[in-house]
């Protein structure tokens, strides 16, 4: 801890948004405490404050690299407890619309495992330092305020209590009541964003034998209109398999035993991984998959001593599986701000810098439903600006190319674990290609 420490921190919440902006807080504050809801489990099983706990999970390289740069040991530890670690590339199939992408080597490595097990372990690490505490069973219920200029002093709890606390931190996720709080202190109600195709995801687990097969793993990508249906398949810890099909409006998969007949029929390789596997629950299925931007960056003003992150700000369809790697990028811009001269108004400057690192995955998952939407409401695309139309023209013709191209394959997945930011996508070489007529591919 360093010796220039400012006072106290609360952090709303204890999922993985929260527990990396602890993480980060750490260092700057004399005592971190993150407020939960949930009574948290000491194994890593589901809790209800995190329903997507049921459902497929994946750490994308890009949120493994920034997550182990903030939380040394994290990768060693998830690894220990039975993460699989896989190459996009050689370990995956991935069917897209086109055809199946080429087994191709080397791609982007990243982490499998359940999402209690991701986040039980990162909370192991983050809470070992001690001016880090958890205060679990609790919930808050507002903000306490100082007037002329309006400042954020800490928070309001159910029991009664009022915590005070130099920096407020909402990381409460996508059922955050800031919005509302900030509202009761006279700010004018912040507007949102919503994108939403009615996609939702419906999942089960299963048990594999000890000894690994050959194919690790398959993703198959939904096509507007013929494929309104696709699939993670993905090894987890303690040789389980989870098997999510995410479906659009009106597709949904059975959630009984119709369910594993739906994904065999998906493609081939389901119905060969699925072969020697035993079901371990019942379907599960899971709807809130909307993408959400709350625009706190255009707030006509912004309280002191409150920032808000993950979940709380955007949150992403889970289908595309960036919202870990977006917080994780959103609590490197929190440390890198506190290593710095703070200055007057920080927080404010900090929502403005997340929103700007969140444009580039907010486009990439809003353009990718928009499609389904556009399918629903022939039309609602001319009412997007061009740079999101051409951006979802751009990346349809790359997909075309993956079957026949190793090389664009590669790029293709880097930028899918964003490795690879928007300006990749302009590189001559890569827009050369991309923009070659296609190699005729029979769909498989």
């Amino acid at each position: 801890m360093s010796h220039n420490t400012i006072g106290q921190a609360v952090v709303i919440g204890a999922g993985i948004a929260g527990l990396q902006a602890a993480q980060v807080l750490r260092d700057k504050f004399e005592q971190v405490t993150i407020i939960e809801r949930d009574t948290l489990p000491s194994e890593p099983i589901p809790r209800p404050g995190v329903p997507q706990g049921r459902q497929a999970n994946a750490l994308l390289a890009k949120g493994l690299a920034v997550i182990e740069e903030l939380c040394p040991g994290f990768t060693t530890r998830l690894a220990d407890a039975g993460a699989r670690t896989l190459d996009m590339c050689r370990d995956l199939r991935m069917r897209l619309d086109a055809g199946l992408a080429p087994v191709t080597q080397p791609g982007p490595l990243f982490q499998l495992s359940s999402r209690p097990l991701l986040e039980t372990t990162l909370r192991s690490l983050v809470t070992e330092a001690a001016n880090v505490e958890v205060a679990d069973g609790q919930t808050v219920t507002g903000l306490s305020t100082d007037s002329t200029p309006l400042r954020v002093t800490g928070v309001r709890l159910r029991s009664g209590d009022r915590l005070t606390a130099d920096l407020v931190v909402d990381a409460s996720g996508r059922t955050s009541h800031l919005r509302n709080w900030l509202t009761e202190q006279g700010m004018p109600r912040v507007r949102e964003t919503t994108i939403s195709a009615g996609t939702a995801c419906t999942t089960r687990f299963y048990q594999a034998p000890e000894t690994p097969t050959r194919r690790m793993g398959f993703v198959a990508a939904q096509q507007v209109p013929h494929r309104p249906v696709g699939a993670y398949i993905l090894p987890i810890e303690h040789h389980r398999v989870v098997v999510s099909l995410y479906s659009a409006k009106g597709h949904d998969p059975p959630t009984d035993d119709g369910f594993e007949q739906a994904a065999r029929g998906l493609h081939e390789l389901c119905a060969d991984i699925l072969e020697p596997l035993h079901p371990l629950t019942h379907p599960v299925r899971y709807g809130h998959c909307a993408n959400r931007m709350t625009h706190y960056d255009q707030a006509p003003w912004w309280p002191d001593g409150l920032i808000a992150l993950g979940d709380a700000v955007c949150t992403l369809n889970p289908v595309y599986a960036q919202g870990i790697t977006t917080a994780a990028l959103q609590a490197r811009i929190l440390r890198n701000i506190l290593a710095g001269d703070l200055g007057r108004h920080w927080t404010r400057r900090f929502q403005h810098l997340a929103r700007r690192e969140l444009a580039w995955p907010w486009l990439l998952a809003t353009a990718a439903d928009q499609e389904w939407i556009n399918q629903a409401h022939p039309g609602s695309n001319r009412r997007r600006g061009l740079p999101d139309r051409l951006a979802n023209w751009y990346i349809a013709r790359w997909r075309d190319h993956v079957p026949t191209s190793p090389y664009l394959y590669r790029e293709f997945a880097r930028m899918m674990h964003m490795l690879d930011g928007p300006a990749s996508l302009v590189r001559p070489v890569l827009v050369i290609r991309i923009l070659r007529r296609p190699p005729l591919v029979v769909m498989d």
